[in-house]
């Protein structure tokens, strides 16, 4: 998964300089990482609070953007089978397509992969995203500004 991280970190510095457009502060990038942890979706809906187009055409289009999150958990129904709401929730709030695609491939090669690789493979994600995110805002607003 670390690879994975590291390419879903890329993206969420991306995210982190698009952040400081919206004059985000790097806890409010940071909770937003946590909260939403939905890259594309986050992007989409930060773009269109900077181009004006105000809360509510955000939510939607980020929603919009990420209804395929519906498909994906769907398709992993049996390892959330059995469990409490709180692990299926957790779970749900966790799945990216790049764990969902690892875990599909675990499978296939007849590897035991269920909920406890899913929420892993998951956390790493989500503290990959978060970091770079909070660094996306934090680097151009202290570090880059006292080099010019």
């Amino acid at each position: 998964m670390l690879p994975l991280a590291l390419g879903a970190a890329v993206y969420g510095l991306a995210f982190g300089l698009l952040a400081t457009q919206a004059r985000m502060t790097e806890l409010e990038a940071g909770l937003m990482g946590g909260f939403v942890f939905a890259g594309s979706a986050q992007i989409i809906a930060l773009e269109r609070l900077i181009a004006g187009a105000g809360a509510a055409v955000a939510v939607i289009a980020g929603i919009a953007l990420n209804l395929r999150l519906l498909l994906i958990t769907a398709s992993l129904r049996d390892v959330f089978a059995g469990r409490p709401w709180w692990q299926v929730a957790l779970g749900v709030h966790l799945t990216v397509d790049e764990n969902w695609a690892l875990i599909l491939s675990a499978r296939a090669k007849g590897q035991n992969a269920g909920y406890s690789y899913l929420i892993g493979a998951g956390i790493t994600v989500l503290l990959a995203w978060c970091w770079a995110s909070v660094a996306g805002v934090f680097l151009p607003q202290h570090c880059l500004s006292r080099l010019l």
